[in-house]
């Protein structure tokens, strides 16, 4: 029989029996097939875990490498383009505020007016190289004078030069070839000439934009039709001209421009363009003839021309003011 142990209350009135504890408390026993699978469980669990946790440890020391190095590249990227719109911009302010130049919008209030270009008109002030056949040179003007008639006498167009030394020449070329050609037709005709080449300078200012047209056009024309009369001249027999249809139009132009001067010329200066214009007037009328009826006489009529052109451009250019 189990032992009972007896515990009174404060007012020992009760008495209560309470069973001993037992000492040995049962352990249940668990299968051994059960445990094992639990044990392998876990240690899958165990794996996993460790797997998971290396993958998850590693892989975002990689990325964080690789984000580094497109961090770095992006950001060398961005700063040599900085770097280059700053060059960019910096150039584009600099041309701006630095220049010698107005900057012109065709969008700006100021459209309507006219800006020329820096090298618009450079070509009328740069020198003119000619080669000019010369005959003699004289002194005196009656000793010239009376060589010029003998010349022409011949048939030859000999041209006196306006002012002493007086010169006598007989044909004008923008080029050393065409000169030897033309030399060339008056030794076989037994007349001695010699070839001077020249360079005209411009000394006076031509600064006006009427001015500067009208002498590049005479120019362009004057270089266009020695051209025609050289090759003209060279072929003897066979003598014919095709002048392009854009020198009656420069003439023509050049006649209206002429007209507009006004009082842009002085009196002694408009005496010396009258003299060019008349002097290509001769020559043009001559291509045209000779279009129609073509010679040699007719070479030498626009060579004539041009001579007297020449020496008149030579006095207007070479006078200051």
């Amino acid at each position: 029989m189990e032992p009972k142990i007896a515990i009174f209350s404060r007012d020992k009135k009760k008495k209560i029996l309470l069973p001993p504890a037992d000492p040995s408390p049962p352990v249940p026993v668990e299968s051994p097939s059960l445990d094992l699978v639990s044990t392998s469980k876990d240690k899958e669990k165990k794996s996993t875990q460790e797997s998971h946790w290396r993958s998850s440890a590693i892989q975002p020391i990689n990325r964080k490498k690789k984000r580094n190095k497109q961090e770095i590249i992006s950001m060398v990227l961005s700063i040599i383009g900085a770097i280059m719109v700053g060059v960019i911009m910096g150039a584009s302010i600099l041309s701006i505020f630095f220049t010698n130049e107005p900057t012109y919008s065709k969008n700006s209030i100021d459209s309507h007016l006219y800006f020329p270009q820096k090298n618009e008109h450079q070509a009328t002030h740069q020198p003119l190289k000619v080669y000019r056949l010369q005959a003699g040179i004289f002194q005196h003007q009656a000793g010239a004078e009376k060589k010029m008639l003998a010349l022409r006498k011949q048939g030859f167009a000999a041209v006196m030069s306006n002012q002493a030394p007086y010169r006598i020449y007989l044909g004008v070329s923008v080029d050393q070839k065409g000169a030897i050609a033309l030399a060339k037709d008056y030794q076989e005709k037994g007349i001695k000439v010699y070839i001077k080449e020249e360079t005209i300078p411009v000394q006076k200012q031509i600064d006006q934009a009427l001015l500067s047209s009208i002498f590049q056009r005479s120019r362009w024309i004057f270089q266009e039709l020695s051209q025609l009369s050289v090759q003209g001249i060279s072929r003897q027999d066979q003598v014919s001209l095709q002048p392009s249809p854009k020198l009656s139009e420069e003439y023509q132009r050049l006649l209206e421009e002429t007209q507009k001067l006004g009082n842009q010329l002085s009196k002694e200066d408009k005496e010396k363009w009258s003299k060019m214009i008349q002097a290509l007037d001769q020559a043009v009328h001559s291509v045209n003839e000779a279009k129609l009826h073509p010679n040699s006489a007719l070479m030498w009529k626009i060579q004539e021309g041009l001579v007297r052109y020449i020496n008149n451009y030579e006095q207007l250019v070479n006078r200051t003011g």
